[in-house]
């Protein structure tokens, strides 16, 4: 809600995708789902720690720990001190128990799959009977799923998944388009593209 220009949204996804928001109140059904999935197929947030723990041992790149909504943990890290191999080697751990490791400037994150904005997006397009045109924007590859099921996406020059298409780790289908400006310019490049494609 905002309310100094009087926007009010029917519809919010938050915690990317572990909440939504129904009228501005978290929506308990979805959420409780959430939980339960993770529960069920993953690691505990203290298994996720301690595996994150003992490489900080070796290459003290540790900052701070946090935990966000009991849902996902992410780590202020020192990003220098934590080498590419080192970066693949937890991807590939933390993929067999369904958690997927994204690195966004000093913060790195560990969520379960099933903390992921296209499966919130999907629950909402059900849950409505569907909306005939869905535009997104991201620039982490958290991001991509929701990406790739709308039908139009943007995606920030300066982001995660611009660094990995460079890399040829990203291949992104043609209705999703990356800025020419990067940042707050980017924001405003989405904008007035938007903009422009609506009727």
């Amino acid at each position: 809600e905002f309310p100094i220009n009087n926007i009010r949204f029917s519809f919010a996804i938050t915690s990317n995708g572990g909440n939504i928001l129904l009228n501005g109140e978290p929506d308990s059904t979805w959420n409780q789902k959430i939980r339960k999935d993770i529960e069920v197929n993953c690691l505990s947030f203290s298994d996720v720690h301690r595996k994150i723990y003992n490489l900080n041992q070796r290459r003290n790149f540790l900052i701070e720990t946090k935990v966000a909504d009991e849902l996902f943990s992410y780590f202020i890290i020192h990003r220098e001190l934590l080498p590419e191999e080192e970066l693949l080697s937890l991807k590939e751990y933390f993929n067999k128990y369904n958690f997927t490791l994204s690195i966004q400037g000093r913060k790195l994150y560990i969520i379960p799959k099933f903390v992921d904005k296209s499966l919130a997006l999907q629950e909402l397009l059900n849950r409505t009977g569907g909306v005939s045109m869905v535009i997104s924007a991201g620039d982490s590859l958290l991001d991509l799923p929701m990406l790739t099921i709308s039908q139009l996406g943007f995606v920030p020059s300066h982001g995660e998944i611009v660094r990995n298409l460079n890399l040829s780790q990203v291949h992104l289908p043609k209705h999703i388009h990356i800025t020419q400006t990067g940042h707050y310019e980017a924001s405003i490049e989405i904008l007035k593209k938007v903009k422009a494609f609506l009727p």
